[in-house]
């Protein structure tokens, strides 16, 4: 009994390590460029997007799925919320990384100021509702060790 419960017990975390983190592809760089479709109705049911008068920009972010797995560790990298559909990232850390993209709304004030109005949930790259042809992605970024010092001939 003992043993069936151990086979049990093995079949299990074998199944659940093979779908921890599960990505259909993992990279491994150091810098990796992404790039997504313009944002163009509402969340809300599919409306359009009302232009110029409302404008969309976006909001690119990077989570350590080795430090978080609900992604609360994840930082924003881009400086401030841009206007193209794609992003080169640079990974400065190391880790097994997912990315996020945000849209954010924004309108002008009478002044022409830029106003936000609203921000969109963020779309994982381990989300396959997300991805191009629902096909997830992470990065693997890590650093290389340094190289043997102190050859010497031995004999």
């Amino acid at each position: 009994m003992k043993v069936k419960s151990a086979i049990v017990m093995l079949i299990l975390f074998l199944v659940s390590a093979a779908f921890a983190n599960g990505q259909d592809q993992w990279y491994q760089t150091n810098q990796a460029t992404v790039s997504w479709d313009p944002v163009t109705e509402y969340d809300s049911g599919g409306e359009s997007i009302p232009t110029p008068s409302y404008y969309i920009k976006y909001e690119v972010s990077i989570s350590n799925v080795l430090n978080s797995s609900d992604k609360s560790d994840a930082i924003v990298v881009t400086e401030s919320p841009i206007y193209d559909t794609q992003y080169t990232i640079t990974f400065e850390k190391q880790g097994r990384f997912v990315v996020g993209v945000r849209a954010i709304g924004f309108t002008t004030d009478y002044v022409d100021n830029e106003v936000e109005i609203a921000r969109s949930e963020i779309a994982w790259s381990d989300n396959s509702i997300c991805c191009f042809e629902e096909k997830t992605f992470g990065i693997n970024h890590h650093f290389a060790p340094m190289p043997p010092r102190n050859l010497r001939k031995v004999n």
